[in-house]
């Protein structure tokens, strides 16, 4: 695990590349976005807040997700409809989670207990009440469905893209969903042609019905070359996240190989 943001210190803002403003409402059809104050489990590992360019929270963790409780489903039964996607959707955590670990607490990160890439703060936001070293691998995993595929909607992106879904759970297990959403928001505005093949989308980090029509509406015009293409502007915008957090955090360069090479570029390199 790496070493957390001061959470009562401050940082340098990396700039923010220049979008354009589309004159939409936001997206509707899924959940709200958490709190700009919210941590996630990795993001708070590597020092990485949910929304990077933030301010910090002024002092300790706060719950990621709604204190609502999550939708939680039980696993998909072998051979129905959904058991390949939820296959795709397994295969992937079980990836994430080998990475991470089992059980840290060191005394230099201020994020506390962690099992599984899973904070303490996320854990009890979703209802663990145990000790955070008895959770288990599959609690971990529920959770990561639940606040990380389910919430923001990436089951229903999965239906139309399966890659670029797998791209946004692990981006925003890292940085927060909507991080994602926003990159994704931005190449399909920037790829509709002056919004001749469809309207452009606020770029609001909300996977809504506008987000996933126009998702639906590119890859229907564009088919398998225009997949490979999507999936190639969110792994670079992706890369150049990561570089800039190091460039704007330098404690975070011993980071930065990995971040490239196991997640902006995965699948890809």
């Amino acid at each position: 695990m790496g070493e957390s943001l001061d959470p009562g210190g401050t940082r340098p803002v990396p700039s923010t590349p220049r979008v354009r403003v589309v004159p939409v409402a936001p997206d509707i059809g899924a959940e709200a976005a958490p709190s700009p104050r919210a941590f996630e489990p990795n993001a708070h590992a590597h020092g990485l807040p949910e929304r990077f360019g933030e301010a910090a929270p002024d002092a300790g963790f706060r719950p990621g997700p709604s204190p609502e409780a999550p939708r939680v489903v039980p696993p998909v039964p072998a051979g129905s409809p959904d058991a390949a996607r939820a296959s795709l959707f397994d295969a992937r955590i079980q990836g994430i989670i080998a990475k991470e670990g089992n059980y840290s607490n060191d005394p230099k990160d201020r994020g506390g207990a962690t099992k599984w890439g899973i904070t303490e703060a996320t854990a009890r936001a979703f209802g663990y009440t145990g000790d955070m070293r008895a959770m288990s691998r599959d609690h971990a995993v529920s959770i990561y469905r639940a606040r990380y595929w389910q919430q923001p909607g990436f089951d229903r992106i999965e239906t139309i893209d399966p890659a670029v879904a797998v791209k946004l759970l692990d981006w925003g297990i890292t940085s927060g969903p909507t991080v994602g959403v926003k990159a994704l928001q931005r190449a399909l505005n920037s790829l509709n042609r002056e919004a001749a093949a469809y309207p452009d989308v606020a770029v609001d980090g909300v996977a809504g019905a506008v987000t996933t029509a126009a998702l639906r509406a590119f890859v229907a015009a564009r088919g398998r070359e225009g997949r490979l293409v999507l999936l190639g502007m969110l792994a670079a915008q992706q890369s150049v996240f990561y570089m800039a957090i190091a460039e704007t955090r330098p404690a975070n360069e011993r980071f930065e190989y990995g971040w490239q090479l196991n997640r902006a570029l995965a699948g890809i390199a």
